[in-house]
């Protein structure tokens, strides 16, 4: 009977997610001649996935100082850059002394997208909000499963990564009109490689201008976090009326119904590259183990 009903809400997620993804992309191609173009944000969440950036949103956009875009992922510096800034700032309205936000976790690992934010906004301030590794390429790959998207079972699915991800090589991502699948899918591991994203972001911006933070922080201490990030952003402290948790997992600890085995391989696999992490920005999670 468990595997029925878990079956039926896996269908119900699909049908919805496929709904809402239509319904974005007839939107993205029409915006441009139905809406006027405002202005720029000063502030983008550009990552991690799976790291809480649904609940920052959510709560950054109740700053009265502040305005998110409703849809909250723009998607501009990854897929839609060909677009232009024309057809960004119709998610914006005109400009009234408030600072506009957006969030899309994918700019973190894309290639190029910390080179055309810094074209595009050179003075706008960026916040990377990070989970610790193992626990987020499980989430992703538990999401993945969920949404129908991943039709391989989880040790296959790890495994097959970088043949899938050779398919497309970075170097394809330079061309704007170029959208990836498997690097938005697939990619378990290499999303939580954040020493080599966060050296691409600091080799394009002032290095002032990145606020990086724990996502289990976060988690924890949510007002501390929002705090932090105001004053980074050099507006004022609030405390949001309405504390939501976004996008929670519909399948429980993503940690206690996947292998041990595998998680053992992938702290493994992070040992290093969290070493460069640590090195680079002094994040870390030895407290969590």
């Amino acid at each position: 009977m468990n595997a029925i009903v878990e079956e039926a809400e896996r269908r119900r997620y699909r049908r919805e997610r496929r709904r809402v993804l239509r319904r974005i992309y007839i939107q993205d191609r029409l915006r441009v001649f139905i809406k006027k173009p405002g202005g720029l944000p000063g502030l983008i969440v550009a990552g991690a996935q799976k790291s809480g950036t649904s609940s920052l949103h959510f709560l950054l956009s109740q700053h009265p100082e502040m305005r998110g875009v409703r849809q909250k992922e723009v998607h501009f510096f990854d897929d839609n850059y060909h677009r232009g800034p024309r057809w960004y700032r119709t998610f914006f309205p005109p400009s009234d002394g408030r600072l506009f936000f957006e969030a899309t976790p994918d700019y973190l690992p894309h290639p190029y997208a910390a080179a055309r934010i810094a074209e595009t906004l050179p003075e706008a301030r960026i916040v990377a909000l990070l989970r610790e590794p193992v626990s987020r390429a499980l989430s992703h790959y538990w999401m993945a499963w969920m949404a129908g998207t991943e039709p391989l079972e989880i040790e296959a699915a790890f495994e097959a990564e970088e043949r899938r991800l050779a398919q497309e090589p970075d170097h394809r991502l330079e061309n704007p009109r170029f959208r990836a699948k498997a690097k938005k899918r697939y990619d378990y591991v290499r999303r939580g490689l954040y020493a080599e994203q966060l050296e691409r972001f600091f080799a394009h911006h002032d290095r002032t201008r990145l606020l990086v933070i724990r996502a289990e922080d976060f988690s924890r201490a949510p007002q501390a976090t929002l705090d932090a990030i105001c004053d980074f952003a050099a507006i004022r402290r609030f405390t949001p009326q309405r504390w939501t948790r976004m996008n929670q997992s519909r399948v429980g600890d993503v940690r206690s119904i996947s292998p041990p085995g595998l998680q053992s391989r992938l702290a493994a696999r992070f040992s290093e590259p969290n070493a460069r992490l640590r090195a680079l920005t002094g994040i870390h999670w030895d407290d969590l183990v």
